[in-house]
């Protein structure tokens, strides 16, 4: 006796595709974003080791890797060909709402900004490094976002203001 699979409902199907895109969507930010994570390490590896050493007793950043190595998304990132490159506040938007306090902060901050400089939004150098399953991605992940959002900061020119360092 063989058994036929049961026709998809077309409402199913239409989800299916929809979640498809928020996947594929997705995938590209955190690979995007690990991309430049790993282009500062290799860049910067002093202020890579920095940053990381810093962070990684905060609670949120351990949190993170919690949720980083339950949720497998390193094995997601590197499923399949490499997703195209975003630029990076298009990267930090997608992520996720784990990092959609930083993209509200920081647009707060250059909304009040009387500076007209704007960050560096393009996809990014060429030669960012591809992501390879030996590296673990989640260093990676939090450098290409600690990047961005100084980028962010940088454009707003409100750095000193947001650190409370403010000389004026």
């Amino acid at each position: 006796m063989t058994t036929t699979a049961p026709q998809p409902h077309p409402s199913d199907e239409q989800l299916t595709k929809a979640l498809d895109t928020v996947n594929h969507w997705s995938r590209a930010a955190l690979c995007t974003l690990a991309r430049h994570g790993a282009a500062l390490r290799r860049d910067h590896p002093e202020r890579a080791l920095h940053v990381l050493d810093t962070l990684a007793p905060w609670p949120p950043y351990k949190g993170g890797q919690f949720l980083f190595d339950l949720m497998e998304w390193e094995d997601f990132m590197l499923d399949g060909d490499p997703p195209p490159m975003l630029p990076l506040t298009q990267a930090l938007d997608i992520a996720g709402r784990p990092l959609r306090w930083l993209r509200t902060a920081v647009a707060h901050i250059i909304s009040t900004s009387a500076g007209t400089r704007t960050p560096d939004d393009r996809p990014g150098p060429q030669d960012l490094p591809e992501l390879v399953s030996s590296r673990y991605l989640y260093a990676d992940l939090v450098l290409g976002t600690w990047r961005a959002g100084d980028l962010l900061l940088q454009a707003s020119g409100q750095t000193e203001t947001l650190l409370g360092h403010n000389p004026h």
